[in-house]
């Protein structure tokens, strides 16, 4: 699991990042072996469940994607990226670039038909 942290170190420095752990309770261990005090540990699989927008790699074309009402931080929107890019296959990437042109085509024609 991943997942997302505040601490404070030896001299009252405040960092975050991230760190990969079998549970909340091993990556505080880690911290705290780094000389680190957690203050705030996520999951960051779990900050996207709440949202609605957890993508696991073999089911990205059924997942729904919601927003959450409440605003993220920036720790959060950036796990929330990199969670969703690192999902995508290289097979996904190459299926949306080359239906993009086609894609593009019917949004102009859309738009022609509605502006005339």
């Amino acid at each position: 699991m991943r997942f997302i942290y505040d601490a404070v170190d030896c001299r009252g420095r405040t960092t975050s990042g991230e760190v990969d752990a079998d549970s909340r309770e091993e990556a505080s261990t880690w911290l705290r072996q780094q000389g680190m005090f957690p203050t705030n540990i996520k999951d960051i699989e779990e900050i996207l469940r709440e949202d609605g927008c957890y993508i696991s790699p073999t089911n990205v074309a059924r997942t729904k994607h919601r927003r959450r009402a409440a605003s993220r931080t920036t720790k959060e929107k950036t796990a929330r990226a990199k969670a969703i890019w690192n999902s995508l296959s290289k097979e996904d990437i190459s299926t949306f670039i080359l239906f993009l042109p086609f894609l593009l085509a019917v949004l102009i024609f859309i738009i022609v038909l509605f502006m005339s």
